[in-house]
């Protein structure tokens, strides 16, 4: 956990590792606490989740576009809990990410 902490990344030109990281914020951080315990799991995911990303931002040189986005990935994974269907606009928000990131790889 402490290398995750200690190096941030938006994989701004890597979209394979992009996915694999957004859809891991998603539905490992996000998605799962919520459908094991329930709704009641969102406030205590949202306070840890932007604590860690706060750590990243002020010691590990985190890029704020980047810490911002893996919070909506993780809180939108605890929603997608409660509302399956919201799965869908999610999946086109990452294809976004990675097609932007195709496009810019070079």
């Amino acid at each position: 956990m402490i290398g995750l902490l200690r190096s941030p990344s938006a994989y701004e030109k890597e979209p394979g590792k992009y996915l694999l990281n957004q859809i891991g914020h998603t539905y490992l951080v996000g998605f799962a606490p919520v459908f094991v315990c329930g709704w009641q799991a969102i406030p205590f995911i949202a306070m840890a989740y932007a604590f860690w990303e706060f750590l990243q931002l002020c010691w590990f040189d985190a890029k704020l576009s980047d810490c911002l986005e893996d919070l909506g990935h993780v809180m939108t994974g605890a929603f997608v809990a409660m509302f399956p269907a919201a799965a869908i606009p999610h999946l086109v928000l990452v294809a976004a990410g990675v097609q932007w990131r195709r496009e810019n790889a070079g």
